[in-house]
């Protein structure tokens, strides 16, 4: 599909890429998800589509990354990545808790 034809703002066509113009009511697009940002994929493991790949904690496979929301979820929305955050959150204060008692090596 390379346009759309509208009439009086009511879709009526759409042009192929080969010129031939198809009469239609609607039009659905199946766009692939991808993330926006090659971040994730800077801090750990991602999937095809660049999203970070996590266990159900929200743990990533870099020690002390976690991910909540679309950044693991494409398809979440706010709602989702607010329970995300509950879930995830007492792993990381956890994480934090054990991390400030362990002696540091430099």
């Amino acid at each position: 599909m390379t346009a759309l034809v509208q009439q009086d703002d009511r879709l009526v066509s759409v042009s192929t890429a080969g010129g031939t113009e198809l009469p239609t009511d609607a039009v659905f697009v199946a766009a692939p998800f991808r993330a926006a940002s090659d971040l994730p994929a800077s801090l750990c493991e991602v999937n095809e589509a660049g999203f970070a790949v996590t266990d159900v904690d929200g743990r990533t496979s870099r020690l002390g990354v976690w991910v909540i929301g679309n950044a693991t979820d494409p398809v979440g929305h706010l709602a989702h990545a607010t329970a995300a955050g509950a879930r995830v959150g007492p792993w990381v204060v956890t994480y934090l808790l054990d991390s400030s008692r362990s002696p540091r090596t430099t």
